[in-house]
């Protein structure tokens, strides 16, 4: 698997190509770093459907033993909206991909869980679940995100990775997030978001940001770019007049000349 390491020099990406191959990355910087997979294999997987009935339960049944049981660390939930209780004996989990076309619920049950995939789900986070409290990273591909008011929910952050995805509002208080270290909104779509009105020079640990969309529903750029530790810099959407265009040039170059 490839591994991608951010360092501490100036490189300018292009998103729409990084959007297309999953990979193993490092985000390397002052703060601790973090490792992680835009991967969504895991260790075992279970499907909510009359047809994989059998299938689950000798999967269950096999690595539920006592010799294999803490090996899991990793599950893949398709088309559950309520996470079974019993899989909570796999209580060294720290990542799961759910691919659910809707909420789900039941994340609470894997007290270990540091990042979560998501992909063609709905993700509510106005809800009384602590796991949004303990995630550091979370990933999305073709999610919409509702119920994100304050990013006080997560205030573990460290990743925020987004493709063909978007939410119902962005919370734009970036600076509860005092760890976090790569946002990328890639294709951003539903909602519209008014760049201007983020303020990235409070995020001290923040070194990979990237904003694109071909949606037409990104307008301006955000505050605080040259007060800023941001190493790798995006912006790109139809609403970059000329006078941000020129504004982004010389920020790109002051940034490089850090």
């Amino acid at each position: 698997m490839h591994t991608r390491t951010l360092q501490d020099t100036c490189q300018f990406t292009n998103v729409s190509d990084d959007l297309k191959s999953p990979q193993t990355k490092v985000v390397e910087t002052e703060c601790e770093p973090i490792h992680y997979t835009r991967n969504y294999s895991t260790d075992i997987g279970f499907q909510k459907s009359k047809h994989f009935e059998s299938k689950n339960e000798r999967l269950f049944q096999k690595w539920s033993q006592d010799s294999l049981i803490n090996t899991v660390t990793s599950i893949t939930f398709r088309g559950y909206d309520t996470i079974p209780k019993k899989y909570a004996v796999f209580r060294k989990v720290q990542r799961i991909s759910i691919d659910s076309r809707r909420n789900v619920y039941g994340l609470d049950l894997f007290p270990k869980l540091r990042t979560i995939h998501f992909f063609a789900s709905e993700i509510n986070l106005d809800t009384d679940e602590n796991w949004p409290s303990r995630i550091e990273v979370l990933i999305a591909q073709k999610t919409k995100i509702t119920g994100w008011k304050s990013f006080l929910k997560t205030p573990n952050l460290k990743v925020l990775y987004l493709a063909f995805s978007g939410f119902d509002s962005f919370p734009t208080d970036l600076e509860s997030v005092s760890g976090l270290q790569e946002l990328t909104l890639g294709a951003h779509t539903f909602k519209e978001l008014d760049l201007s009105t983020l303020d990235l020079s409070q995020n001290r640990c923040l070194k990979k940001v990237t904003f694109q969309t071909w949606y037409n529903n990104l307008s301006g750029i955000p505050k605080g770019l040259l007060s800023s530790n941001i190493k790798e810099l995006e912006i790109s959407h139809q609403k970059l007049t000329s006078s941000y265009k020129q504004m982004l040039k010389a920020v790109l170059k002051q940034l490089r000349d850090k």
